[in-house]
């Protein structure tokens, strides 16, 4: 399976880093070429653009910094929703405005392309519920 991998910056790059280490091939794509090339030095193949991502790809993962960057590089020219097929899925990981999320979602789905919106929280932890032990008795188990 290809994965295409689109923001391969600070939180990006080790998520591609684990996608190769469990043997996926990978796709990658980033604006700024220093942090495109960090991808490529771990193994992964450099796009030259995110509609040439979308086009060699699988599945699409995003992880980009703003709503801004989200809505260019799905919607805008060049972009993930001109070169992707039907029935494909794109999962985005940012963490951005929903309501940018629900247009994404809104215009791949008229396409007829899936889309996830996973946003990663870098930092955050769940507090423990009645569902989870505490991390106390996490510890007297191991």
């Amino acid at each position: 399976m290809n994965v295409g991998f689109i923001g391969t910056g600070t939180m990006g790059l080790p998520m591609v880093g684990n996608l190769l280490k469990k043997g996926f091939a990978v796709v990658a794509y980033d604006a700024v070429p220093t942090a495109l090339q960090a991808a490529v030095r771990l193994g992964a193949t450099a796009a030259v653009s995110s509609a040439d991502v979308a086009k060699r790809s699988d599945v699409v993962v995003t992880m980009l910094p703003s709503s801004s960057h989200v809505e260019v590089v799905y919607l805008g020219p060049a972009g993930i929703a001109e070169a992707l097929t039907p029935g494909r899925l794109c999962i985005d990981m940012s963490t951005i405005d929903p309501a940018v999320s629900r247009r994404v979602a809104a215009a791949l789905g008229e396409r007829g392309v899936r889309f996830i919106d996973a946003p990663c929280r870098a930092g955050c932890r769940a507090p423990p519920t009645a569902r989870w032990p505490s991390w106390s008795a996490v510890k007297r188990r191991t």
